[in-house]
């Protein structure tokens, strides 16, 4: 049979099949040049190696999640050719990418019968400049052809200016009665600082586990800045957090970071109410703080080792409700910034509304009423002061995020945020956005060692064909969000650049398959943002990562992470390799034990419990890990060679002097580990109904932590090693 060479538009490289109707006796070969066409692997390798193949019902149910109109595999051929229909009648792709300093092309599709005379180009700066040249298409070099309902179509190869300025650009070409557009991304190959060598620390702890006696509960801004300074003063240069993102905590309700209402919008739960402006105007409130019944209420929340957050966020509310009407009623120059702050993007009303009616409806939007769960939010869907409470709190976030961004600055010190892979499906950004979320589709993990029965966590994955008729523009506005405040960004999960395994709804989390991304693009815009944002990112590359994205994280200047843990573990606990010159490098992470706990093996009787993991595993793994405790220990110096074993506190502290002395270009320290927390921050594939996950406050107060001699010493070992070894 006679094959053709196709430009796959998905951003995957090139595919070869037959460009022929697949013959209809042969349905399994249909529906995987289907699933070829729409960017949908059939099969993966897993963890033990071997090859997992993914069900035909699941790949039927996953390209309908992606719009492809099928009832099942018999109807696979003409969904191929209505699919090779759509592709090729895309003259210019949605998206091109120029990386700088190299020759870019945009890639036409042209009927050969159109493939001569002259078009003209239009190229339309970001910065407001435009570009202007005629081609003829009959000089342009033919990248590959494909023959499509007996149509030759060609694949030409459209150069573009040398020098573009970093940005995002629009191409226009026109050539008889047709017009086309491309977005055009002119990106620094490499992100910024990654062609740098750093030497740095710092510290990581959940902004809600921190707690002092001025805390109502959780952590917030205030205690941030304070613990940030102390890291500070003991020589590091990074705080890191967990995402500090709009979170469910009524009803809904889902605390989880890693799921928030918005990948757009902040947390108020965060706000320190004794620093808002309109507190000293506001006798309601103040003679309230000052009351017996508020001092009691906060006491019982500071008394909890978890956080209550539904009480936390009742309490905070009662004042914040008040403090917004107090600018409401008071005008002047606040209330004029306020106004002018509204008006300045029509998201945060529109959120703010959605909110509102989510509050009135008491239930997520996926079971409103047809005309609401449209997206017709139209007046008398909600409250008015529901409205103007969320505008207020977003409002104050912004102001204390900008203060507390420019005290870090002031202190020498980055924060480092975290991006989550996705959203709750209930959430705003799949409310408002949902024409970039493929639909029936939610984001997981294919089945592993420790989750047999695989992962599904809710999330609704990104279309890449829908983000990038788009320009990709939420992708690029969730990151302007977070670098526009944080000095360095992770990427969760940053394998999801390339490749998301999605569970089709309703299905088994074995029964998934995984569907590729436009890596190039979104590696592009990510290096684009952190340039205009002067922020360092880093890459999520940990368990099961394909070569090519620990490639792409290299050939960007991305960070990746070393996790001594998982690295001993890794060698079957015989060897601890070192950390990669410039990879972000720590003991653990938080959906990881602790050191202590990890010495222990408390997180496979846990593993026991939540994902089914059988007797015999369970004792072949604790064998495992008393060789990769003991490993560690001695590889960092800690295992003494007479007397009692160290301390899982001594082996913390060596392992992040280790740690210092290595070629890694940030150290980041857990600090629980120095004191030997046993409890983990989140048990990765459990919700907090099963697990008390996101909730742990630190054991040690924050003025514990600053004035305890124990912290302090620590890190300043650390310290030490990364400035002897400089």
């Amino acid at each position: 049979m006679c094959a053709k060479v196709v430009v796959d538009p998905l951003g995957l490289g090139t595919a070869r099949y037959d460009s022929r109707p697949v013959m209809s006796n042969d349905p399994t070969k249909t529906l995987e040049a289907l699933s070829a066409a729409w960017g949908v692997q059939t099969s993966y390798q897993a963890v033990g190696g071997q090859r997992c193949h993914a069900s035909a019902e699941a790949l039927v149910a996953v390209l309908r999640g992606l719009g492809c109109e099928l009832r099942g595999p018999e109807d696979a051929a003409a969904a191929l050719m209505e699919r090779r229909r759509q592709l090729w009648s895309q003259v210019l792709p949605g998206v091109t990418v120029a990386w700088q300093g190299q020759s870019a092309e945009a890639q036409l599709r042209v009927a050969a019968p159109y493939a001569s005379g002259t078009a003209s180009c239009e190229l339309a700066l970001e910065t407001g400049d435009s570009q202007s040249w005629a081609v003829d298409l009959a000089q342009l070099a033919v990248r590959a052809r494909e023959v499509v309902d007996g149509v030759d179509v060609l694949h030409l190869a459209l150069g573009l200016p040398a020098g573009l300025p970093t940005g995002y650009h629009q191409l226009t070409l026109s050539f008889g009665d047709c017009s086309a557009t491309t977005e055009v991304f002119s990106a620094p190959v490499t992100a910024y600082g990654g062609g740098e060598r750093e030497r740095s620390w710092g510290a990581f702890v959940p902004l809600y586990a921190l707690h002092t006696d001025e805390t109502w509960g959780v952590g917030d801004f205030r205690a941030l800045a304070e613990f940030s300074r102390w890291v500070a003063r003991c020589g590091g240069q990074t705080v890191a957090t967990l995402p500090l993102l709009a979170s469910f905590l009524d009803e809904p309700f889902e605390p989880s970071p890693y799921s928030p209402v918005s990948r757009l919008f902040w947390n108020e739960v965060f706000l320190d109410v004794g620093s808002v402006p309109e507190l000293s105007d506001c006798e309601e409130v103040r003679e309230w703080l000052n009351s017996a019944d508020f001092a009691g209420q906060r006491e019982g929340l500071q008394a909890r080792d978890r956080v209550d957050y539904r009480a936390v966020m009742e309490l905070k509310r009662r004042a914040l409700e008040s403090l917004g009407a107090q600018l409401l009623s008071s005008g002047g120059a606040r209330r004029e910034a306020f106004e002018r702050w509204v008006r300045a993007d029509p998201r945060r009303r529109d959120y703010a509304q959605f909110r509102a009616t989510v509050a009135a409806q008491g239930v997520g939007w996926t079971s409103w009423p047809e005309r609401l769960r449209a997206g017709e939010l139209q007046p008398g869907d909600w409250k008015s002061d529901e409205v103007h409470y969320h505008l207020y709190v977003q409002w104050l976030l912004d102001q204390q995020l900008a203060q507390l961004s420019g005290e870090l600055d002031a202190a020498g010190v980055d924060l480092y945020l975290d991006l989550p892979v996705g959203c709750h499906g209930e959430g705003y950004d799949a409310f408002r956005y949902r024409d970039v979320f493929a639909s029936g589709l939610e984001v997981g993990a294919p089945p592993d060692l420790f989750f047999r029965g695989g992962q599904s966590w809710g999330l609704p994955p990104l279309h890449p064909d829908r983000s990038r008729a788009q320009g990709h523009r939420y992708f690029r506005d969730t990151l302007a969000h977070h670098l526009g405040l944080a000095g360095r960004l992770r990427i969760d999960h940053i394998i999801g650049l390339a490749r998301l395994y999605c569970v089709p709804s309703g299905f088994p989390a074995t029964d998934g398959a995984f569907v590729r991304c436009p890596a190039d693009e979104w590696f592009a815009a990510l290096c684009i943002e952190s340039h205009r944002h002067q922020a360092r990112v880093v890459g999520e590359n940990l368990g099961t990562v394909p070569p090519e994205i620990d490639e792409a994280l290299q050939r960007h200047g991305i960070q990746g992470m070393y996790v001594a843990q998982l690295a001993v573990s890794e060698q079957g606990g015989r060897r601890l390799p070192r950390p990669k010159l410039g990879d972000q490098a720590s003991l653990n992470n938080h959906d990881m034990p602790t050191l202590a706990a990890f010495e222990r093996g408390d997180d496979i009787a846990l593993q026991q419990r939540f994902a089914g993991l059988d007797p015999d595993a369970a004792d072949h793994l604790r064998e495992e890990r008393q060789q990769s405790a003991s490993t560690l220990r001695r590889e960092v110096g800690a295992e003494p060679e007479a007397g009692p074993a160290a301390t899982a506190v001594e082996t913390a502290v060596a392992g992040y002097e280790w740690l210092g002395r290595s070629d890694a270009g940030l150290v980041l320290v857990n600090l629980e580990d120095l004191w030997g927390e046993l409890e983990p921050q989140n048990v990765p594939g459990t919700s907090h109904l099963q697990n008390p996950n996101w909730q742990r406050k630190t054991r040690p107060s924050l003025q514990e932590i600053v004035e305890g001699p124990g912290p302090g010493l620590s890190l300043a070992r650390t310290d030490r090693a990364r400035r002897s070894s400089s």
